[in-house]
């Protein structure tokens, strides 16, 4: 009896962490050397926005293996994005950037720009 209760429990809670998973929006900017990228995850899917993909795919690996991952897509770089009702502005070294009305929230700056 013990045993089965066992069972249930971590099957209860298999299912929990897939129904968590799925539910899970993430927007993240990871550190990696000679590499710039962000990744947006959600529901099960996961869309990387990045300079250089073979430079993520160790960190694809690590996020795999902690979290359940259905579908994943790459996308190169751009200067701006709207994550749902926020404004992203990237700053690299041109220094170019778009000129916008929005308000920005998120003003990501990388490769040391002048």
């Amino acid at each position: 009896m013990l045993s089965l209760l066992g069972v249930i429990g971590l099957a209860g809670w298999n299912i929990f962490s897939v129904i968590k998973d799925r539910a899970a929006r993430e927007f993240c900017i990871p550190h990696k050397v000679a590499a710039s990228g962000f990744w947006l995850r959600q529901k099960g899917n996961i869309d990387f926005y990045r300079t250089d993909s073979l430079a993520f795919l160790p960190l694809l690996a690590d996020l795999k293996s902690n979290v359940r991952i259905d579908r994943e897509s790459y996308y190169p770089l751009q200067n701006s994005y709207t994550l749902g009702n926020r404004k992203l502005l990237i700053i690299d070294e041109s220094g170019v950037y778009p000129c916008t009305s929005a308000p920005v929230a998120l003003l990501w700056i990388r490769e040391s720009p002048k």
